[in-house]
């Protein structure tokens, strides 16, 4: 049996620390203990502007980081990041939170 794929989306993720961050990271714990292989996706600007790193594991899931760019090019390059992405990996669940 094929294993889930789950796609998690926010603009930012650990170590960036809020509510939705902190729903993001106990989802991707518990999806993975359930079996479930997990995508975290988030931009790339971290804590007083630190560049993170673009694809770490944490909490049991691959986390994918785009380029933090300003104002509305946010959006494009999530969008241009997101479409790469699709080329590669077929989701069975996405979860958007912003």
């Amino acid at each position: 049996m094929r294993r889930k794929k789950v796609l998690l989306m926010n603009s930012s993720f650990y170590p960036v620390v809020g509510g939705v961050e902190n729903s993001l990271r106990s989802l991707a714990e518990s999806l993975s203990d359930a079996g479930a292989d997990v995508f975290v996706i988030a931009n790339d600007k971290g804590p007083g502007g630190k560049v993170l790193s673009k694809k770490e594991r944490l909490f049991g899931a691959t986390v994918l980081r785009y380029k933090f760019l300003p104002f509305f090019l946010h959006s494009l390059s999530c969008l241009i990041f997101l479409y790469k992405l699709k080329k590669k990996v077929v989701f069975d669940t996405v979860i958007s939170r912003s």
